[in-house]
C-alpha cells in the first residue's frame, strides 16, 4: 500500500462508498496501516474504532436528521451516497462485529489457558515437537524463556513499591526491555490487563521506552540480566 493514498484511520475514509466485498478485500492493508501508525494497539482496537466510525457516519441519516443543505431544500450529495451505500455499511458493521467476537474469543482462550498436548515429556521443563518449544513455566500465556522468573526478580528488586511515584514508569521500561529480549511475548495492552488481574492494582498506560528510559533503569536491567543469565544457560 502506498501510504500517500490512505488517510489516517480517524478520517472514516476506510469504508466510504465501498461494498462489503471491497472492504473485506482492503481490510488486511487497512489493518496493517493502522498498526503501523499505532504500534501499541491491536486488531481488536482497530475493529472497535471502525465500528464506531461507521455508526457515527450513518447515525444522522438513520435518525432522520437533515444536513444544513437539506434544511435549505437543497439535495445533499453526501446524504444521497449514505442512502445508496447504507445496506453495504450495515453489512460491513456486521462483518466487523463478527470479526471482533472471533478475536475476543481467541484472545480469551490464549489469556485464560495454555494448552499443552498430551503425552509430552515435561520432566525437564521443556520439550520439542515439530520444531516448537513448549515451556512449562508460570504464566506461559504471557512469558517465554523463563521470563516470569526474571520479571518477578525485577519487580521485587528494582521496581518502586506500590503507590509510589515512578512505579509505572519502571514497569513500562522493564516491560519494553523484556518484550524486546523475548522474555514477554504479548503486546502492551494484554500485558497491562494481565498485570492488573495478577497484582490487583491499577495500571493506566504503558509508556514508550523512550519516555521511560533513564540511566538508573538501564543499569538495573543490566544487573538483573547478570543475575538471571548464569542460571538459565
Amino acid at each position: 500500500m502506498n501510504d500517500a493514498n490512505f488517510n489516517f484511520y480517524e478520517s472514516s475514509d476506510n469504508f466510504r462508498h465501498k461494498t462489503l466485498e471491497k472492504y473485506k478485500s482492503d481490510y488486511p492493508k487497512l489493518l496493517e496501516y493502522y498498526l503501523k501508525l499505532n504500534e501499541d494497539n491491536d486488531e481488536i482496537i482497530f475493529v472497535t474504532n471502525e465500528i464506531r466510525l461507521i455508526n457515527e457516519f450513518i447515525k444522522p441519516y438513520i435518525c432522520g436528521q437533515k444536513t444544513e443543505l437539506e434544511q435549505q431544500g437543497i439535495q445533499d450529495v453526501n446524504s444521497l451516497m449514505i442512502k445508496i451505500y447504507l445496506v453495504s455499511y450495515n453489512k460491513i458493521i456486521l462483518f466487523l462485529k463478527n470479526k471482533k467476537l472471533e478475536l475476543e474469543t481467541t484472545s480469551d482462550n490464549i489469556f485464560n489457558k495454555t494448552t499443552i498436548p498430551e503425552n509430552l515429556d515435561l520432566s525437564n521443563s521443556s520439550t520439542i515437537e515439530n520444531n516448537i518449544t513448549i515451556i512449562n513455566e508460570p504464566h506461559g500465556e504471557m512469558f517465554s524463556n523463563n521470563g516470569f522468573k526474571l520479571f518477578e526478580y525485577i519487580l521485587n528488586d528494582y521496581v518502586k513499591p506500590k503507590n509510589t511515584i515512578g512505579r509505572y514508569e519502571d514497569l513500562s521500561y522493564y516491560y519494553r526491555c523484556l518484550f524486546e529480549d523475548k522474555f514477554i511475548h504479548q503486546k502492551p495492552e494484554p500485558f497491562k490487563l494481565w498485570f492488573i488481574k495478577t497484582y490487583d492494582e491499577e495500571f493506566t498506560k504503558i509508556k514508550t521506552k523512550l519516555q521511560a528510559t533513564s540511566p538508573q533503569r538501564k543499569k538495573d536491567y543490566s544487573s538483573a540480566l547478570d543475575w538471571f543469565n548464569p542460571q538459565n544457560k
